[in-house]
């Protein structure tokens, strides 16, 4: 009753309220989010800091500290309290700590036009020329309010209030002689404007000079970029496409923001009475807006901006927009309210055109984008916490175990590991040197096949702005031409080199490569996937991995990136100086073929193999830094005294609980919109209680286990939390996600809390236990379920972990009986953290931990043997006999201490018979490990 009564009152206060629009909630749940991650993170180091050295030398928690990568995690943390501070001192002090719609791109580009019709009237002046100067932060406010701040964040003169709601320009707009100034260019303008849409978004717009005009601009962009948490969108100018200048942009943003995406937006979508094709031309406006779409889309997919297969109607992160027609149409609306006497509705009738539609579509989309960046950005962090709890549970499992006794497996594992990569680093680096002549032909046979093209595209191109100026000689505008001549074909010969090699050649390569990756996974086999293993393997990270990793959709981005910076530089010649008109087409074409001439297809190569060895040598040398992390632990690990373990002990379920409650933000972000139904209970027992789990459309996806607990049993069910995410085995029920809840009685707050676990998990058809009650199976489809408990046991019993509660209600199968995996790690422990607790059900448990005697993973190989005794009978109904006749609970524990076992079944075949009585021996030295018996098993079910 207490439990449901708080559980109202929590989820009333999640809720989001009506005039909250989706993505100010979003907000709101990324600060609560970021808060709780970042406390999470102070709590851990805590744990290091002060706990940890309760049980292990200072030195060693230093070190312990320096290989775990805290400080990694730390910037990933911090990266989420980002609020300007960086770029003037004093936003963090004025509570702007709003995340920011920061919006870039070139100069003219439309950026500010943009903003004013986001906005919903000019409030940024615009003009035909650049006139953004400095980074204006653009917030809401009851009134315009303006304030101009150094690069100190001392505010310059007072605060504009002005009564007519206009801006003074000149506080934004600099003049020509002002830009080349440091001082006043790093001056920013915050601005507080009556804007719906930044009442509502709960977002900051940040307006950035335009790019390229001077290098200083462009620093203090890049420095807005990197200071604010930013949604960054960069603004495209649809008539011009992507030049040149923007493909620098972009590629800036991208290195100084790399783990965030951009959005991108194509504004002047609207075709203009010159351009509007005659009848005779056979075309429409449609198809020209689509063509400029197409256009910049298609540049931008070369750029590696987008997927493969996205598309411009398919991608969320690119949209065609008119802000001219929406301020057009706003134009519209005002005149047609004032003709009607001020009658609103007048202004609902105006019609809407297309673009005002899209534009209206467009803000929707920017708004999902954002709330997606700050969900990346959320489980980011979570994933790197999650890590770092991963590996300090891995060395509290491994320091409360008997180090010496698993020291010589965890090396013999690592030293596999470090083969298989070398190996694999070996091979890759082969593989490249041998497509080397390959490489040699596609570039020979592209300067052969595309020249020409290229000599023609050169007459008619188009200088840049700022190449031809009256204030230079006619030498320094011919060196100037020379210069972009070159640019232009270096380009172009970059990009058809891509695209040359990704058809040819370099597909080939990766081909081999996907080969060996698949090799790869034939060595994984060969070691023991124990769960420390596992860990270990996560903690290297992708790009270390044993796997060659997706080295085609990823490594191809990072090759060809450095390798354009690469050809480039080796393409760069000295110009050939004619006094000629720069703008003949044949003193152009002239110009390029005596660049063409010099291109050595040799160079391109090598260039092209040094990258991407550079690219494999990288990623070998991240990877031997871990390693050697993982291997200097392992040595450094020592014996530990019965009250050392005892202290560690005590560690092990608070570590588990901080990983638990990181699991759970992750949860709230990957599993939203799934509900608990109620009314479809899959099953309960003494632990919880199964329900259905629907997803966002209404369908039956997962299932969910419900329990409360009290605070002194955290440390079980959060273990098993722990466990069943971490462990990844196909005979194992992980744990997807949890949902956490901590409930208190108002009235009564000293009470303890109850805590409620919501476990997510794969959806399975039932347990065999209750299978064999409701279907009749053949003994082989019986004793290869045994077989895939046995698989189960392995693979835990591999890392010291017992199970404790092996049964047939806790193997579970799928509805095409084809999956069986092994659940209910709530009594789950390392060997080192078992004591002598009596823990399992009755029948099931070894006579040593019915006796207090200590156990090992020996206790669950009796567990098996009474298990596969149960299969056998089949019917899931009937018990052994001694069973049957016993009165009581402690009778029957007492019976199977006193080497009361179960009897032969006329069933049951001798070698499986012979195989039951050994897992069931009263001496656990005599019991068979569980790979023996599951390799027994697979035997006897291939030839039953």
């Amino acid at each position: 009753k207490k439990v449901k009564k708080v559980f109202r009152r929590k989820k009333m206060s999640m809720s989001k309220d009506s005039n909250e629009s989706p993505l100010s909630f979003e907000i709101s749940r990324f600060y609560a989010d970021r808060d709780r991650l970042n406390k999470l993170l102070d709590q851990s180091e805590s744990l290091l800091d002060k706990d940890f050295v309760k049980v292990l030398s200072p030195e060693l928690v230093a070190e312990i500290r320096e290989n775990l990568a805290l400080q990694g995690v730390r910037e990933r943390v911090n990266q989420l309290f980002k609020s300007g501070g960086g770029f003037n001192s004093s936003s963090a002090a004025n509570s702007l700590e709003r995340p920011c719609i920061v919006v870039v791109g070139q100069s003219n580009s439309g950026k500010s036009t943009f903003i004013n019709e986001l906005l919903g009237r000019k409030f940024v002046d615009q003009s035909s020329t650049p006139c953004t100067a400095r980074v204006t932060r653009i917030t809401y406010a009851d009134r315009v309010t303006v304030r101009l701040l150094d690069k100190h964040g001392k505010q310059l003169g007072q605060t504009v209030q002005p009564e007519d709601g206009k801006i003074d320009e000149n506080l934004i707009w600099l003049k020509d002689d002002s830009r080349e100034d440091a001082n006043l260019l790093s001056a920013s303008v915050e601005l507080g404007v009556p804007s719906e849409f930044l009442r509502k978004c709960g977002l900051d717009i940040v307006d950035s000079p335009g790019l390229n005009e001077n290098d200083a601009l462009d620093t203090l962009t890049m420095r807005a970029i990197d200071s604010f948490l930013p949604i960054i969108l960069y603004v495209i100018d649809g008539r011009y496409g992507i030049t040149l200048a923007a493909e620098k942009d972009i590629e800036n943003i991208r290195a100084t923001a790399p783990e965030l995406e951009l959005f991108y937006l194509v504004t002047k979508m609207d075709v203009s009475k010159e351009d509007i094709p005659t009848p005779e031309s056979g075309r429409t406006i449609e198809d020209i807006e689509q063509d400029r779409a197409r256009r910049v889309f298609s540049r931008l997919k070369k750029l590696q901006c987008f997927g493969a297969e996205e598309t411009p109607e398919s991608c969320s992160r690119f949209f065609c927009i008119s802000s001219w027609e929406m301020k057009n149409y706003r134009r519209r609306v005002a005149i047609a309210i004032k003709r009607s006497g001020g009658d609103q509705a007048a202004g609902a009738a105006v019609k809407r055109s297309k673009w005002v539609l899209r534009f209206n579509e467009m803000q929707q989309k920017l708004a999902d984008f954002a709330a997606e960046q700050f969900r990346s950005l959320i489980l980011g962090a979570c994933s790197g916490l999650r890590v770092l709890h991963c590996q300090t549970m891995d060395l509290v499992m491994n320091k409360a175990n008997d180090i010496r006794a698993c020291t010589q497996m965890r090396r013999k594992n690592l030293e596999m590991i470090r083969a298989m990569e070398c190996r694999n680093h070996e091979q890759s680096k082969k593989i490249v040197e041998k497509h080397r002549e390959g490489f040699e032909r596609e570039a020979e046979s592209l300067i052969k096949s595309q020249g020409p093209i290229l000599l023609e595209e050169v007459k008619s191109m188009e200088y840049s702005e700022n190449v031809i100026d009256a204030n230079l000689s006619s030498n320094q505008i011919e060196e100037r031409c020379v210069t972009e001549i070159h640019r232009f074909i270096n380009n172009r010969v970059i990009v058809a080199y891509q695209e040359f090699l990704q058809k040819g050649a370099m597909q080939d390569c990766f081909a081999e490569l996907e080969d060996l990756k698949a090799r790869v996974f034939e060595y994984e086999r060969d070691i023991e996937q124990t769960p420390s293993l596992a860990v270990l393997k996560a903690t290297l990270a992708d790009e270390c991995d044993l796997q060659a990793s997706d080295i085609y959709s990823l490594g191809f981005r990072t090759v060809m990136r450095q390798m354009s910076l690469n050809i480039r530089t080796i393409l760069r010649h000295p110009g050939v100086i004619f006094s000629r008109p720069v703008q003949d087409p044949e003193w152009k074409r002239f110009q390029a073929k005596c660049h063409i001439k010099k291109i050595n297809t040799g160079r391109l190569v090598e260039c092209l193999v040094d990258s991407m060895n550079k690219w494999l040598d990288k990623r070998h040398f991240r990877f031997l830094q871990k390693i050697r992390c993982s291997e200097q632990l392992v040595e450094n690990s020592a014996s530990l005294s019965e009250l050392e373990r005892q202290r560690i002990v005590q560690l092990a379920p608070r570590l588990a609980f901080m990983y638990t409650r990181c699991l759970n933000v992750a949860t709230g972000y990957q599993f939203r919109g799934y509900t608990i139904d109620k009314r479809a209970q899959l099953g309960s027992g003494a632990q919880g209680t199964v329900y259905a789990v629907r997803d966002t459309q209404g369908e039956v996806a997962m299932a969910a286990k419900v329990v409360n607990v009290e605070s002194q049993s955290l440390g079980n069910i959060s273990s098993e939390v722990f466990y069943s995410s971490v462990l990844r085995h196909c005979n194992l029920l992980s744990i997807e996600g949890v949902r956490l809840l901590e409930t208190r009685e108002p009235d009564d707050p000293e009470e303890d809390a109850i805590w409620t676990f919501e476990l997510y998990m794969d959806l399975m058809h039932s347990d065999v236990w209750q299978l064999m009650q409701n279907r009749q199976l053949t003994l082989r489809k019986r004793i290869w379920f045994g077989l895939q408990l046995a698989r189960a046991l392995e693979f835990l019993h591999s890392s010291s972990l017992i199970h404790r509660d092996v049964k047939l209600q806790n193997l579970l199968v799928d509805a095409e009986l084809t999956t069986v995996r092994l659940t209910d790690f709530g009594l789950l422990k390392s060997t080192g953290l078992t004591g002598q607790s009596l823990v399992g059900t009755p029948i099931y448990l070894a006579p040593e931990m019915v006796t207090n005697s200590s156990y090992d993973i020996s206790a669950d190989v009796y567990s098996l043997g009474i298990a596969l005794w149960y299969l056998c009978e089949g019917s899931g109904s009937k018990h052994p006999k001694y069973v049957e006749v016993m009165p009581s609970v402690g009778a029957i524990l007492l019976a199977g201490s006193m080497n009361s076992r179960p009897d032969r079944l006329p069933c049951i075949p001798a070698d499986l018979w012979d195989l039951m009585e050994r897992c069931w021996d009263a001496q656990p030295r005599n019991r068979p490990p569980a790979k023996e018996v599951a390799d027994a098993l697979d035997y006897i079910e291939k030839n039953l």
